[in-house]
């Protein structure tokens, strides 16, 4: 049976897992964005990613910010579960994230193969 991570880590390393957690998630996030705003077929997109960005900035932030709440003298059971709630929380800010990134993203699927297939189907069905 495996232990649970609270009885073989102490609530600094805890924390310092949860916080490293919410950077990365703070770098991916950062990262799509500096990647899609110079590509031309995201310039249309450049508001929408304006707004997007800040909202997800300060989503991040504020869930992030609740490892300062964490007292150096918080019993460990309690730093771990919080450790777990935050890392909830990150966790509706990736999939928030995810699902406009896999969005934009769409856009990079080229699109003309599956156009020009379409009109061989429709014409082998209008010359029969």
């Amino acid at each position: 049976m495996k232990a649970d991570y609270w009885q073989v880590s102490s609530p600094a390393d805890r924390l310092a897992l949860s916080r490293r957690r919410a950077a990365a998630t703070a770098t991916e996030i950062r990262s799509w964005f500096a990647l899609r705003r110079p590509n031309p077929r995201f310039v249309r997109f450049a508001g929408h990613f304006d707004v997007l960005e800040a909202v997800l900035a300060l989503m991040h932030d504020r869930v992030a910010g609740e490892h300062d709440a964490i007292c150096g003298d918080t019993p460990t059971g309690a730093v771990h579960d919080r450790c777990r709630q935050i890392e909830a929380s990150l966790d509706l800010v990736r999939r928030v994230f995810g699902w406009y990134r896999d969005k934009y993203d769409q856009r990079l699927v080229d699109r003309v193969p599956l156009e020009k297939s379409s009109l061989l189907v429709k014409r082998r069905v209008c010359t029969r």
